[in-house]
């Protein structure tokens, strides 16, 4: 009786969502999703991890990474092949789709952000969860001044999540660079910061002389795979989506799966 009464109610899933060049022509939203169990187990995985290698209480992210330390990043971001975790990302061409489009909705280019944002949750747990009884989302804080921001991450992407699943669903900003933030999310913005890397390189790094190239390759070889390519929608546990609206073939170059 109790395993079927646990079946009915499905499981609890944790989402780390994070969002990646702002500002750039390719804007990135990734998260990194799996049952709460799963999430937890994975914590102390990457918990154990940075202990062993030094990293104590240091916060990782794409940008905190320096030359010194590539080869630790690199095997950070390596660990998540030894995870039962997806990560997805959607990037948005924002120089052919701006933020701030009125004819959808989005009167301001944060409305417009936190739409994108909902979509691709929206989206991407529709396709890595199955029988859901409830969520735990926790989001970066963006870096953007909008004053009712919190209004708009609540009302937008909470409650636009909340009845597309119907059920319970927590939410919780945090920094990304308080130290106590988990170690899952951190993992979560340095896999979305190589794919945001890929697609942003001709203006991030011209010369291709920065050392992030080589956290970026670290990746790739992991995934086996360009990151600037469409990924099928289906493919797991990593997945790349460039967005395009409905009715229009996908635009980026070199995509997979599509007419």
């Amino acid at each position: 009786m109790l395993e079927r009464e646990v079946r009915l109610v499905g499981r609890e899933y944790t989402v780390y969502a994070d969002e990646s060049a702002t500002g750039e022509r390719f804007l990135g939203f990734g998260a990194l999703i799996g049952s709460t169990r799963a999430m937890a187990r994975a914590e102390v995985v990457l918990a154990e991890f940075c202990d062993e290698r030094g990293l104590g209480e240091r916060s990782l992210s794409w940008k905190s990474c320096s030359r010194r330390e590539l080869d630790r990043y690199c095997d950070f971001a390596a660990q998540f092949d030894h995870l039962n975790l997806d990560f997805r990302a959607m990037v948005v061409d924002t120089a052919t789709y701006p933020l701030k489009h009125p004819p959808s909705g989005a009167a301001t280019a944060e409305q417009g952000f936190y739409k994108f944002c909902y979509f691709f949750l929206r989206k991407s747990l529709a396709l890595a969860v199955t029988d859901p009884g409830g969520f735990r989302l926790v989001i970066g804080a963006t870096t953007d001044q909008y004053e009712f921001s919190t209004e708009v991450l609540e009302t937008t992407v909470a409650g636009g999540l909340r009845s597309e699943f119907r059920v319970p669903l927590e939410l919780t900003r945090v920094r990304p660079s308080d130290p106590r933030d988990s170690r899952c999310h951190q993992l979560a913005d340095v896999l979305l910061g190589a794919v945001t890397y890929r697609f942003n390189r001709t203006t991030r790094d011209p010369r291709g002389t920065s050392h992030k190239r080589g956290l970026y390759a670290a990746v790739r070889s992991m995934v086996g795979r360009d990151l600037d390519i469409d990924f099928l929608p289906q493919e797991c546990p990593f997945n790349v989506w460039g967005w395009t609206p409905k009715g229009r073939r996908r635009w980026v170059s070199r995509s997979r799966g599509t007419a």
